[in-house]
Formats: structure tokens, sequence, C-alpha cells
């Protein structure tokens, strides 16, 4: 994915291309994120996490990613 737009990302969106894809098959066919989102399963993904508020974080997010994201949202 682009950098300056990785940024903009929910930490959910982020991590699911690279749950879906090696960083090999992201370099080659998925490099823009016109690509990954037209992808059918991020796609689906896409339209279901549309629902979920924005403090949404998936429980298959290890653990440590997902205490350091809560501690930062205390310290705001």
């Amino acid at each position: 994915m682009v950098s300056n737009q990785a940024n903009n990302i929910h930490v959910v969106s982020h991590r699911m291309p690279h749950l879906t894809f090696g960083e090999r098959e992201l370099a080659t066919y998925y490099a823009t994120l016109a690509a990954v989102q037209g992808h059918t399963g991020i796609a689906n993904f896409i339209r279901w996490v549309r629902r979920k508020l924005a403090e949404f974080i998936d429980r298959a997010i290890p653990g440590h990613i997902r205490d350091k994201h809560r501690a930062q949202k205390r310290r705001r």
C-alpha cells in the first residue's frame, strides 16, 4: 500500500492484506490500493468492516499490538 495512505487506514484494515497475501504477492500483484480493493476477499472484508465502529479492534490482532493501541487511546 502507498505509505501516505497507510497512515489513514485503520489498523484492522491495514492488517488484512498482510494476512491475505504474502509480501511478494503484495509487491507484484497488489502494489496499489485499487488492486488490493479489487480482490474479492478484500472487497468482502471492506463491506463488513465499514459497519464497525471506528474504535473496533479485531481479536485476531496479536495482544501486544492491541495493547499498544489501547495505551495510545488512553493518552489522548
